[in-house]
């Protein structure tokens, strides 16, 4: 079902959501699905890793969008609204990101500078307080660098305004210093928001493009209707009922054409298939897929049709009675 556009919240992991020592959330989790389920859009703004977040997802039971190492990646906008990209990268790899700290930072800062991954397992969990899976989805890095700093607050000044001139970050974690891109989880928010806001005018403008269809399609006057429908469709490809609209109008064509070529049943029936995969719960769109499989003398996925959309709807009487009429032409 198309998404409407709701309240949105960003939030960090580690001390927030996670209890910082023991990285659980069994206090909240309940709350934070029934959020979710109202419809509230939660988003994981995080230092963690992709597969460290998969983990949190996972334990929740709901899937979520979110951004990974300090806003170098953010995943599953799509489940917003299909619209969204997948997936957006903000930062360069961390291999790239190493060779111009290696070549930019002066020996004796570098010196000063140890890397977790460069780090025997017992300093590793000792430093992160995590062990086995959990640690290994924590170096499960792409584009970030966890470290120590051994030098003074002078020298660890230095060291920031050197990464600050060749376009590096060094944000400061509860346990670790990353190294990373010039990118942060305050650009990669607003980059999500930037998006959100065009889909939002997308999406509004497709109501209009969808209202202009359906009058169009109630005149006869079916080409500008086909055309406002398939607007509204590229512009919220989610719309459950512009799917559902675009289907009743092509049949009227198909019924009341010469040329029955011009659009096929099954073709018909496609768009009520989406429809009803957009909102499972919409009766009309079970009754006339109904009426469609009939004519296809698919009755018994006629019979299964109507029976969902009583099912949804206990008081469709044409269900009903079409699906009676069914039954008799089967005892015949």
């Amino acid at each position: 079902m198309s998404k409407k556009f709701s309240l949105i919240i960003f939030t960090d992991l580690d001390g927030s959501l996670l209890h910082r020592d023991n990285f659980r959330f069994d206090e909240i989790k309940d709350y934070l699905k029934k959020i979710i389920d109202d419809g509230i859009i939660v988003i994981p703004n995080t230092s963690k890793t992709q597969s460290e977040i998969e983990e949190f997802i996972k334990d929740l039971g709901s899937s979520l969008p979110f951004i990974s190492e300090n806003g170098s990646e953010i995943h599953g906008l799509d489940l917003i609204n299909s619209n969204f990209p997948n997936k957006i990268i903000l930062s360069r790899d961390k291999k790239e990101l190493l060779e111009i700290f290696n070549k930019k930072v002066p020996k004796e800062l570098k010196d000063q500078c140890k890397f977790i991954s460069e780090m025997n397992t017992k300093e590793q969990i000792d430093i992160l307080g995590l062990k086995d899976k959990n640690l290994k989805n924590a170096l499960n890095r792409k584009y970030t660098i966890p470290f120590l700093f051994k030098g003074n607050k002078v020298e660890k000044n230095k060291l920031l305004k050197v990464l600050r001139s060749a376009s590096l970050t060094m944000q400061e974690g509860g346990r670790v210093l990353n190294l990373g891109d010039n990118t942060n989880k305050v650009k990669s928010m607003n980059q999500v928001l930037k998006i959100y806001k065009k889909i939002e005018r997308d999406f509004r403008n497709g109501e209009l493009y969808l209202k202009r269809a359906i009058t169009n399609a109630s005149l006869g006057i079916n080409d500008r209707a086909l055309l406002d429908f398939n607007k509204s469709l590229h512009l919220d490809a989610d719309n459950y009922m512009a799917h559902f609209g675009k289907s009743n109008m092509l049949y009227q064509t198909y019924i009341n054409s010469d040329n029955n070529e011009l659009y096929s049943i099954e073709q018909v029936i496609k768009g009520y298939d989406k429809c009803i995969e957009l909102n499972p719960k919409f009766a009309y769109a079970y009754f006339n897929r109904a009426y469609l499989k009939f004519q296809n003398k698919n009755y018994i996925g006629a019979i299964d049709d109507y029976s969902e959309a009583i099912n949804i709807s206990p008081s469709f009487a044409e269900a009903y009675l079409n699906r009676a009429l069914i039954l008799l032409i089967l005892e015949n």
